[in-house]
C-alpha cells in the first residue's frame, strides 16, 4: 500500500502545482493587453488539472478512504463540484477544439457557446472561482480551497508513506 500512497502523494503535488501556477499568472496579467488569451490559458489549465484530479480520485478510491473523515468530506466536495460544474464536458467540448462535436459540416464553436460553457464551470463568477481554487489573499485562506485540501491530502499520504517505510 505504501507505493500507492507514494504515487498518490506525487500525483496530488503535481496537480496542486498545476493549479497554483494559473492563479498566479492570472493575477500578474490582469492589467495586460494579453488579458483575454492569458485568462483563457489559465482557466483551461485549471479545468484540465481538476479533471486529472477526478481521474486520480477514481483510480485511488481505496486510498482516499484512508483519509481522516473531515478531509475525505472536503475531497468528495471537490469531486462533486467538478461534476456539478460539468468540467469534463467543458474540457471535452471546448478546450482544444474548434468545431462542434458530431457535426459533419465542421461548424465552428461560437464565442457565445464557449462563454456559456465557461460560465457553468466558473459558476458565473471568475473571481470566486479563482478563490475556490486558491485565494491569493492569505487572510482569506481557511483550509477549504482546492489547493489547500489537495495539499493536506498529499501531506497525509506522505506521512503514511514515511510510517510504512519505517515499519
Amino acid at each position: 500500500m505504501a507505493s500507492r500512497f507514494e504515487e498518490l502523494q506525487w500525483l496530488l503535488i503535481d496537480i496542486v502545482t498545476d493549479l497554483l501556477a494559473p492563479s498566479q499568472v492570472f493575477v500578474e496579467e490582469v492589467a495586460s493587453e494579453l488579458y483575454m488569451p492569458v485568462n483563457r490559458m489559465c482557466l483551461s489549465q485549471i479545468v484540465i488539472s481538476l479533471c486529472r484530479f477526478d481521474e486520480v480520485y477514481c483510480h485511488y478510491g481505496l486510498e482516499f478512504k484512508q483519509l481522516p473523515d473531515h478531509l475525505l468530506v472536503k475531497i468528495r466536495n471537490i469531486k462533486k463540484e467538478i461534476e456539478n460544474r460539468k468540467m469534463y464536458s467543458f474540457r471535452s467540448t471546448y478546450i482544444g477544439h474548434a468545431f462542434k462535436k458530431g457535426n459533419s459540416q465542421k461548424t465552428p464553436l461560437t464565442s457565445a457557446e464557449i462563454q456559456s460553457g465557461l460560465n457553468q464551470v466558473i459558476d458565473n463568477d471568475q473571481v470566486a472561482f479563482f478563490d475556490w481554487i486558491f485565494p491569493l489573499d492569505e487572510n482569506v485562506r481557511n483550509g477549504e480551497s482546492v489547493v489547500e485540501v489537495l495539499n493536506e491530502a498529499a501531506q497525509f499520504f506522505m506521512a503514511e508513506t514515511s510510517v510504512k517505510k519505517r515499519l
